[in-house]
């Protein structure tokens, strides 16, 4: 006779134990069907060791009463499975074994896929989502205009398919200016920076052919790189170096610190005598900010016209950057004393003697005095010092000019010009080492200074009014930075 119903409500607890139950004396044939269910039986009360051989067949269960919530994991596994259960000619591993002849099964147990040979690869038999990296990935940084690629299939990997088959698209965020997601065929992430600072942030999503997709988020950052643009360019060593000879702009994308050199316009030798200043001369460091930035060089002074004995000739023209300004050069003098200016004019022995004209602190130096009447004149200052002074025997060298190598090598600049003479041999009055003009003597016009020193002019001889002084020499700025 069959139980046909059995309840734990009736009993007491452990009334009834495996110890009074006679072996065999509880068959699956006396028990009636839905006798036992699922709630009458206590968490872990039946286990695999209390289950005879072939007790539980697949006739015993019913449809879905095993399903994958109620099997702990680790519990079924391969050697728990019992022949035949699979069909033959199916490995289980997890990982994939050499490519078997087509036809041939083998099922991952890492990924739960179940694949099948083509003869040349596994493919699987069910299909899965991409899987990602995860977090954030950080592509690498790329500055100025560089150019940069990045292998998305890194981060993604799919079960049939190559890093290049996979769609790629912007999931959210924003891609780097310039930047290409990858075309059909491949999975390189590439672009061009366009020179603009920023971090950008975005997700990128990759599809499989069976629209199956997962996402992954990247960061990247952009760093900008100081350009500019105005003048002569040229490298030295680390250092690109710009260099105005004209009225011009220099045009930055961000701001810079440079190092600067600013010459304003050498004065103007004067007919009779005095040798002209050179033009302020200035060196330094500043910031520039963004932006277009007027370059201005000033001329040099020119002198006064042959046959010319009154007045004076020009003193030279200041050049400018923004917030520097450098003083043009001081005129020479002819009756008198020279002018005023970066470096002052020599001063004048026309039928008297002449102070030299004073210089501007931080620029130049004076010019040199004339001691003798209708002999010779001063020569005028220079950047590095003061001009010397005229006397009989001739007129006086022009100052020294200072060295700079800004732009890689050492070059003098900004030299006073020398003093005219009256006398047949002027040797003595030669301009000063960086662009300035020789002294005339009888009878002789002075030499102009050199363009784009800042030269000062030198003096003309008193032989007759034909004789005139040299023009100055116009300025220059040069800006040099390092990238």
């Amino acid at each position: 006779m069959a139980i046909t119903k059995l309840s734990t409500r009736g009993i007491k607890d452990a009334a009834v134990t495996t110890a009074k139950v006679a072996d065999s004396a509880v068959t699956t044939g006396k028990i009636g069907v839905d006798v036992i269910v699922a709630e009458d039986v206590a968490a872990n009360a039946i286990t695999v060791s209390e289950l005879a051989a072939n007790a539980v067949t697949t006739v015993k269960i019913a449809d879905n009463a095993i399903t994958t919530d109620k099997i702990a994991n680790g519990q079924i596994t391969a050697g728990k499975i019992a022949a035949g259960a699979i069909p033959s000619g199916v490995d289980i591993q997890s990982s994939a074994p050499s490519v078997a002849s087509e036809g041939s099964l083998y099922y991952n147990t890492t990924l739960d896929v179940l694949y099948v040979s083509s003869g040349s690869a596994w493919l699987p038999l069910m299909n899965t989502a991409p899987t990602t990296t995860g977090g954030t990935v950080t592509i690498p940084a790329a500055n100025g205009t560089s150019t940069f690629s990045y292998n998305l299939g890194l981060n993604f990997t799919d079960d049939a398919q190559a890093d290049g088959d996979l769609v790629y698209t912007l999931e959210s965020g924003t891609l780097s200016a310039g930047c290409v997601l990858p075309t059909s065929g491949n999975s390189a992430f590439t672009g061009t920076a366009t020179n603009i600072t920023g971090t950008y942030n975005f997700v990128i999503r990759a599809t499989d052919t069976d629209g199956l997709y997962a996402t992954q988020a990247y960061t990247q950052v952009i760093t900008q790189v100081f350009t500019a643009t105005g003048g002569t360019v040229t490298t030295s060593g680390a250092y690109t170096i710009h260099t105005f000879t004209s009225s011009s702009n220099f045009v930055t994308n961000v701001s810079k610190s440079v190092e600067y050199l600013v010459i304003a316009g050498g004065g103007a030798g004067q007919n009779v005598y005095g040798g002209g200043g050179a033009g302020g001369h200035r060196t330094s460091t500043l910031t520039l900010s963004a932006g277009t930035h007027t370059i201005t060089i000033g001329a040099g002074g020119p002198a006064r016209g042959a046959g010319q004995d009154a007045g004076l000739g020009s003193a030279g023209s200041n050049t400018t950057i923004p917030s520097i300004t450098s003083i043009g050069g001081g005129t020479g003098g002819s009756t008198g004393a020279g002018t005023a200016g970066g470096s002052g004019g020599g001063g004048g022995s026309w039928q008297a003697t002449g102070a030299g004209g004073a210089g501007t602190s931080g620029q130049g130096y004076a010019g040199g005095a004339s001691t003798s009447a209708n002999t010779a004149g001063g020569g005028g200052g220079g950047g590095g010092a003061v001009g010397t002074t005229g006397h009989g025997s001739g007129g006086g060298p022009g100052g020294v000019g200072l060295a700079s190598s800004i732009t890689g090598s050492s070059v003098y600049r900004a030299g006073g010009g020398g003093g005219g003479s009256y006398s047949r041999n002027n040797d003595r009055a030669v301009g000063g080492n960086g662009g300035g003009g020789r002294g005339g003597y009888y009878p002789g016009n002075g030499v102009s200074g050199t363009a784009n020193t800042g030269g000062g002019g030198g003096g003309g001889s008193r032989y007759n009014t034909n004789q005139q002084g040299g023009n100055g020499g116009s300025g220059v700025v040069i800006i040099r930075y390092t990238d």
